[in-house]
Formats: structure tokens, sequence, C-alpha cells
């Protein structure tokens, strides 16, 4: 098989074949790896591809045992499973450098999530574990459907042999928003916290009458935006009496309360970071989505369109999963034509919570989660088509100013409830996350929004 041939299957430039064969590229993406061995799988050609790199792929993982607490999952995965870092290029010179423990920890207690693919986070990967490690507490933010939970399990697959009483994952998704009982709302969080860390406890094998701060685990803490309030008292407790517990949050807002370590999940890049990168990241999650979507399809010499598609879907991976699973009835060409908009995009996800089954489930659950000010300034910012300004939004507050302390806080609120984005430099720059403005626009104008509308066009 020619270099020609083999970039034409895998969809990998011939530039980065042709460095990898001479060994001008030394660490390849494990992601460009995958995707040649999967091109010449039937024939076996490649495998001196990999001879060099460290990087052949692992045996497959045994999947999951079924049920609840008590019955882990093994550690597998991160590091040297298929997905994420792998083959010693991790953190510090590979996870197992980094965990500083034996490889005999129990690894996972129950439910897991966030599996498949990591693309395009491998610095934040190693950022992340690096800042849990030492921090012990971090929290993950971002808009819906950005990655928070596959990167937060990635990261706990990194560094599962430093816990020697295993890791474990909180859902808090289906507790109700502490909006309407904050009291119950506490003492649901509380309970999951409580029962977890007992489930820890006997999985790790403790010798009865051992001391419980003894314990030595990972918690993840999955969708805290609705509860803030209560895993803020609660994560403060747990940490106080458990010194050995370390605790990583996903949530769309930020828990200012919570006083963790934030880091802010980026959607994924849409241009090329270097010139030996054969796609942006979020065209090779695309790429390899649409191998499982739709493995017949040949998008042979549509890199250009691809990258426009995922450039309109703000590089968001959940916008991505649905594209290319519309693309099984709905052709690249159609899509672009279509914006895309969100009813091409509305597929139904049979798993999750309610408000993670749609696009437009997601994006109501983060608007409702607002005060009626917040909502109010959200709906004003549509009006701009791109990027603005705070003196943009500072000409909106003279017109009709808010209720609240300032129009600019209020700007600040949207920006940790991660439905504005933010570049920051010399001069802050916003511009509204993906689809919100088009999900705005299908939704009911309160009457109060309709009254600022009207000024606002008025004094233009």
């Amino acid at each position: 098989m020619t270099q020609e041939d083999l970039a034409a299957k895998s969809g990998v430039c011939v530039r980065t074949i042709r460095n990898l064969e001479t060994k001008a590229q030394r660490y390849p993406r494990k992601s460009t790896i995958e995707l040649l061995l999967d091109a010449v799988a039937a024939s076996g050609s490649a495998q001196h591809l990999l001879s060099d790199y460290g990087q052949a792929p692992a045996a497959p993982a045994a999947p999951d045992h079924p049920g609840g607490f008590g019955r882990p999952g093994g550690a597998h995965g991160l590091p040297g499973g298929g997905h994420g870092l792998g083959g010693g290029h991790g953190l510090s010179g590979g996870a197992d450098t980094l965990s500083g423990a034996s490889q005999s920890a129990p690894g996972w207690l129950g439910i897991r999530r966030g599996r498949g693919r990591l693309v395009g986070q491998r610095e934040t990967l190693e950022q992340v574990s690096v800042w849990l490690i030492r921090e012990r507490m971090v929290l993950l933010t971002g808009p819906g459907g950005v990655g928070k939970t596959k990167l937060a399990c990635a990261v706990a697959e990194q560094l599962h042999a430093r816990f020697r009483h295993g890791m474990t994952l909180i859902e808090l998704g289906g507790v109700p928003p502490e909006q309407g009982d904050p009291a119950r709302a506490t003492q649901l969080v509380a309970e999951a916290f409580a029962a977890t860390i007992g489930a820890l406890v006997r999985h790790g094998g403790n010798e009865p009458g051992s001391a419980a701060n003894e314990l030595h685990a990972l918690l993840i803490v999955d969708n805290c935006e609705h509860v803030a309030g209560a895993v803020s008292a609660v994560a403060d407790a747990v940490m106080s009496e458990h010194p050995l517990i370390h605790l990583l949050l996903t949530s769309r807002r930020h828990l200012g309360a919570l006083g963790a370590h934030t880091w802010a999940v980026q959607p994924l890049a849409v241009e090329a970071a270097a010139a030996e990168q054969a796609w942006p990241d979020a065209v090779e999650l695309f790429m390899w989505l649409i191998r499982t979507a739709c493995p017949t399809l040949d998008l042979t010499g549509q890199s250009t369109r691809v990258t426009e598609l995922c450039r309109r879907l703000g590089g968001l991976p959940y916008a991505i999963e649905l594209a290319t699973s519309r693309m099984r009835g709905v052709s690249l060409e159609v899509q672009l034509q279509e914006g895309p908009s969100i009813a091409l995009l509305n597929d139904l996800r049979l798993n999750g919570y309610p408000h993670q089954r749609t696009l437009s489930a997601s994006l109501q659950w983060s608007h409702d989660l607002l005060t009626e000010d917040q909502q109010c300034l959200l709906r004003r910012l549509t009006g701009f088509p791109g990027n603005f300004t705070s003196q943009d939004v500072k000409r909106l507050a003279s017109v009709e100013p808010t209720d609240s302390a300032g129009v600019l806080g209020v700007l600040a609120d949207l920006v940790d409830a991660s439905l504005v984005a933010l570049v920051r430099g010399y001069q802050y720059r916003y511009r509204l996350q993906p689809f919100v403005a088009e999900h705005l626009a299908q939704r009911p104008r309160p009457a109060r929004h309709l009254a600022a509308r009207t000024a606002l066009s008025s004094a233009s």
C-alpha cells in the first residue's frame, strides 16, 4: 500500500505518514495511529508504523461489571487502554510515574460514565491531573455537551493507581434543583456522599475499627450546577473529615463558594494547531464518529466542508456527535445549508437524565437555572451577531437597566453559567455559546423582555 493509498483510506495526510515512516515525527497523536490502524487492519501492513513509538494498542478492556456499588469495573482504560493517553507519554513521563502507587489499587467502584474517545484534551488531561493530586479538589466547568464528564473519568483512569481505596462516581443529576427546597437538596447530596464513602470503605477492604479518615479515594461528583450551594457545603465537610479524599467535580456553573481550583473545559479547536496536524481536533472527532455512525460514507476531499460544519457547531463535542448521527440520513451539504439548526440536530438520546437527552433540553436546563435578571440580559445579548465587549453591554444597560447590582455583574454571572463564552486579553471579548440565540428565539418572550426589546429598538 502506498502512502497516498493509506492517506486516502485513513484521512491522515501524506506528509504525516511520510514523517512517521522516516522518523521525522517521533511523537504522533494516538488518534492518528488509531486512524492508520483502522485503515490497514485487514492487511496488517502498517504495524511497523507503531514499533518505535510505544503506541501499539493494548488488548481490549474487559467490560464493566453490571450493577452498583461493591462490583468494581476494574482499573482499565487510561493509561494503556484504548482511549486518551498511553504509551508512557502521559504526565511527567507517564501515569505510572505520577501515580506513585501500586497497580493493586481497587480501581473503579460502581457505574462509570464518559466512555469513548477523548480528542484534543491531552494538555488539559495532564494539567487537571496535576492539580487534582496537588490541591485535592478541582472543578471542571463548561457548557452542556463540552465533555466535562468524559474528561473527569479520563483523569480518574490516568490516576487510578494513586488511590488505595479506589474511585467512584456520584451522580447528582437526579437531585431536584435547590431553588425549590435548599434544605432538601442539601440532605440528598449529603446522603449521596455518605453512602458512597461507606461503600468505598467496604470495597477497599478496610479492617474493622480502622479510622474513617484513612480513606484514600477519588470521588467524581457529576452534574453539580443545580445544587451548587448544597455541594459546596457538603464537599467542604467531606474534605475536612477525610484528609485523603480527592474530589473532582463537574458543573455547568462556577461554584464560587466551594473554593476549588477551577478549569473551564473549552470546545474543540476548529483550526489546526500545528502544520503537521492532519485535522483540527473538532474535525478529528467528527471523522472518528462518522466511522461508527456511517462507516460506508466516503468523505474523501470533503475536509474543508467538514471543517466549516464543525466551526458552525462551535467545536462542541455533543453537537458534533449529533451532526455525525444525522449524516446517516442528511448529507453534509444539506446540513451546511440548514445552518445546521437545532431542529435538525435535536436527535433523542435514550440514556442520561431528561435534561441531557436533546440539545434543546440541555439548553433549557441551563437557562432555567438563571435568575430573572440573568435571563433578561441573556435574551438581550442575542442582538449581537458575533463578539461583543463590556462597553457594548453597558450601552444596553443605558437603555433599560437591570434590577441587579449592575449589568456587568450579570454578564459575569452568565460567563460563570457557561452560556456566554469569554476570550480573555487586554480587552475581554464575549460571545454567546453555540445555539443559545437560536434556542431563545424559539421560546416565548416574557412581557418584561418584550418591554426591554421595545425600549432598545426605540433607542437604536
